[in-house]
């Protein structure tokens, strides 16, 4: 079973309209933001991935052991 995305529950549109607000709320994000953002997800992905390669059925349902820290 292929791994849901975002885009899969949440329309274009709302997702373009949450981002918007987002900013004009809170400002775009730095490009450092970005950047730590992108780690993060690195380390997510990587943690799925030793799942999936253990075989677990809950690789995609249950968070990293560490889960990322926003702020």
């Amino acid at each position: 079973m292929a791994p849901k995305k975002i885009t899969d529950t949440i329309p274009q549109d709302q997702l373009r309209e949450l981002v918007t607000w987002l900013q004009e709320e809170h400002g775009p994000a730095t490009e450092g933001e970005r950047a730590a953002a992108f780690d993060e997800l690195k380390v997510l992905d990587a943690e799925h991935e030793r799942r999936r390669r253990r075989g677990a059925p809950e690789a995609l349902d249950t968070p990293a052991e560490s889960p990322p820290k926003f702020g």
